[in-house]
């Protein structure tokens, strides 16, 4: 995990890339990123992270486990 990206999104979005394991995965919707327009495929992944509403972008590469960023949603997006 890139610590500089790590706290670069805690900051900017008030979302810890090591706190994703805890994102409630097997409820999560998973779908691929088609406008991310990345040299690489990723996924979008949104879920509940405690009580809030989170997206979070993947690396869909089998042999990468990168997170590219994770945010909270708004408080107007955050019902399920």
């Amino acid at each position: 995990m890139d610590e500089g990206k790590r706290l670069s999104n805690l900051a900017n979005h008030g979302v810890d890339f090591r706190d994703l394991d805890a994102l409630d995965w097997p409820e999560a919707l998973l779908f691929e990123d088609r406008a991310s327009g990345l040299w690489r495929a990723s996924l979008i992944a949104m879920g509940k992270l405690g009580s809030r509403l989170t997206s979070s972008s993947l690396s869909s590469e089998p042999e990468t486990d990168v997170h590219i960023g994770a945010q909270g949603q708004q408080k107007r997006d955050r019902l399920l």
